[in-house]
């Protein structure tokens, strides 16, 4: 490459070509001191919002591995993350549905009436009709309607503090991010955007590409989202095999639960198997039942759980 000398500083063009996952400290990231200083000022608005169950998942994580530490800081976090919207269901199923029958509601609307009178609460035109017009009421039904949105008002309050408490407690998590769970979410998810950006792109549309990422750690998190995503509907990594079917936690689970000895599938090409052999047996009876089972092989394009195991059976 042929450089020319502008005063002291070079003039031309460098190809950096990043192979494999980026490391926490990046040499590009390092060179330039106001990049830390950039990046406070202007937090990305890409964050990707963290569930309860991924949460409690991730502490499972820590807890195989053994960080104990983290996994009950996760797992705080999630439960601080349910109490909330807990204490607003069941405010709504026990005295929002009082409230509603109170006023004489029709069964079929019960449950939508009384999430309204819990948005609404003491504001609602009916608790303020009762307040201003008494005498057009029975009073021993006014009297309970009011006390019981008075109670509701009170556990609405209690589980909106909890929200915000289990959103507080969310961010301080998401700040330090002992394990990387939210800077690895983070990344799929740009990587997620571009793959989106990328397929308008290929139909015509005008597209911006994500700019706050070097090319490889846009590639890694790219392969990441693709490892991550599910291979099949309802797959579970704790019970099915990726290819379909069982896997060996899954065998043991059956065996614990119902007594059943399950073995392994039967993957060998059908050409290949010994007609009359044990294993050709197990195949043609597997996919005898299987295929006889209620329920698509696949569903909007992607496998289906029997479609998946169909398949790993060579069915």
């Amino acid at each position: 490459m042929k450089e020319e000398k502008v005063g002291k500083k070079p003039k031309g063009a460098v190809l950096v070509i990043s192979i494999g996952k980026p490391s926490d400290k990046s040499p590009m990231r390092a060179a330039d001191p106001d990049t830390k200083e950039k990046a406070e000022r202007n937090p990305p608005a890409f964050l990707s919002k963290a569930t309860p169950a991924e949460l409690m998942g991730e502490a499972e994580r820590m807890r195989g591995a053994g960080e104990k530490g983290h996994a009950r800081r996760f797992a705080d976090v999630a439960s601080q993350m349910e109490r909330g919207p807990a204490l607003r269901e069941s405010t709504i199923e026990r005295l929002g549905t009082e409230a509603s029958q109170l006023l004489g509601d029709d069964e079929d609307d019960r449950e939508a009436f009384a999430r309204f009178l819990y948005g609404e609460g003491k504001r609602g035109a009916d608790y303020q009709d009762m307040r201003i017009n008494p005498s057009l009421y029975d009073p021993s039904a006014r009297r309970r309607f009011m006390k019981v949105m008075s109670q509701m008002e009170r556990q609405k309050g209690r589980a909106e503090a909890m929200e915000s408490e289990g959103q507080e407690q969310l961010q301080a998590l998401r700040a330090e991010d002992p394990t990387r769970f939210f800077a690895d979410q983070d990344m799929v998810q740009r990587a997620l955007d571009n793959l989106e950006a990328l397929d308008a792109l290929q139909k015509g549309a005008a597209v911006d590409f994500c700019s706050c990422c070097t090319p490889s750690e846009i590639a890694w998190a790219i392969a990441k989202a693709k490892k991550k995503s599910k291979p099949f509907h309802g797959y579970n990594p704790n019970r099915h095999h990726k290819k379909g079917g069982l896997n060996a936690k899954g065998r043991a689970k059956a065996k614990r639960e119902t007594g059943a000895n399950l073995k392994p599938p039967v993957t060998t090409k059908p050409s290949k198997l010994k007609p009359g052999s044990k294993k050709a047996k197990r195949r043609k009876s597997f996919c005898a039942r299987m295929g006889g089972m209620k329920g698509p092989t696949s569903k909007k394009g992607k496998l289906t759980p029997k479609g998946a195991a169909l398949r790993r059976w060579n069915c």
